[in-house]
């Protein structure tokens, strides 16, 4: 633990190139060690072979998307864990996710195109529905022009009760070859990444990102109390207002393009405070490395467990993330 400690850095990279050549080295078709060598050396001469080809591809997009969603995930959790001072907050609470959710599968069940090729549709009707839900929730937690936590989650409450019942309800009325792509929707999956596909969310990803990285002082001020915060400059009001949107867009962003994720945003955070404290200058980046090396180790275990098959990725989060979250809980009352 003091290594851990004393040597953060090396630890996030040592981890980060062991998962990376993990991911890259291990697909249905077979492990192979050397795989990123070989694709280096066939890059060098002009002419990939079909290993090396998969790997740059269908592995490589893969691999980028699941750091940016466990980024993005991981650094709402510990934003929202910052503005509720709960550790146990998580932007499921919200609904973001919940909301992305009934949006896509509505565009499913009832075939709603907007014209749009498939790459792009259910993305963005996921995206809007995010967002209206976010907006939604927000608008719920202000009483007399003050932020309201416990109004704003119960308002997540309800929207998550509202949209599961909805939900529930497409699954009644969607067809076989629709139930299948909900049932992947609902649990999580980055099977569909592609470049063209990141080249669309990573810069969305990178610079919301970016705009949470000025407000990491003001919520370590933040948690010293609402009055302190202000006396030593900390505009409450506005950084309340800014992260909660930045949140749920980055929610929005992050669902929109694989789907439902639980537990990176609840853990992920809550883990890095225990390493490194509650400070945010060094809580928020690792949180963001945290969830992007936790969404890679998940996706890698959903590649290979039942391989050929493949499992959800949000299977292997909530395998993961539900015995933490009680040992959480559990330490959290004690």
């Amino acid at each position: 633990m003091h290594w851990i400690k004393s040597h953060p850095r090396g630890l996030w990279l040592l981890a980060a190139l062991a998962l990376c050549w993990l991911s890259l080295s291990t697909g249905p078709a077979g492990s192979d060690p050397w795989l990123l060598w070989q694709y280096l050396a066939d890059k060098h001469q002009g002419s990939l072979s079909p290993a090396a080809l998969a790997l740059e591809q269908i592995r490589l997009p893969r691999l980028l998307l699941a750091m940016l969603v466990g980024a993005a995930l991981a650094g709402s959790g510990a934003v929202l864990q910052g503005l509720c001072r709960n550790p146990l907050a998580d932007p499921g609470l919200m609904g973001l996710s919940s909301g992305a959710a009934l949006a896509a599968l509505g565009s499913i069940v009832f075939g709603i195109h907007w014209g749009l090729p498939p790459l792009w549709r259910l993305p963005l009707a996921a995206f809007v529905g995010a967002l209206v839900t976010g907006f939604i929730v927000i608008r719920f937690g202000y009483r007399q022009n003050r932020l309201s936590i416990t109004h704003l989650i119960l308002a997540g409450v309800g929207i998550n009760a509202l949209a599961g019942a909805l939900m529930g309800l497409l699954s009644h009325i969607a067809d076989e070859s629709s139930l299948k792509l909900m049932t992947y929707w609902t649990l999580g999956s980055v099977a569909g990444a592609s470049w063209p596909q990141l080249a669309l969310a990573a810069p969305l990803l990178v610079l919301t990102l970016a705009r949470l990285w000025p407000w990491r002082l003001g919520l370590t001020l933040w948690l010293l109390g609402e009055r302190d915060a202000q006396t030593l400059g900390v505009d409450v009001k506005k950084m309340q207002q800014r992260l909660l949107v930045l949140v749920s867009v980055l929610v929005a962003i992050a669902t929109a393009f694989t789907g439902v994720i639980g537990f990176v945003g609840l853990v992920v955070p809550h883990l890095c405070r225990m390493l490194f404290g509650g400070d945010y200058r060094q809580l928020l980046p690792a949180s963001l490395w945290g969830g992007a090396l936790l969404m890679v180790l998940s996706d890698w275990l959903a590649r290979t467990l039942v391989s050929p098959q493949e499992l959800p990725v949000g299977i292997i989060t909530a395998l993961m993330g539900t015995p933490v979250f009680l040992y959480l809980l559990r330490r959290h009352h004690a």
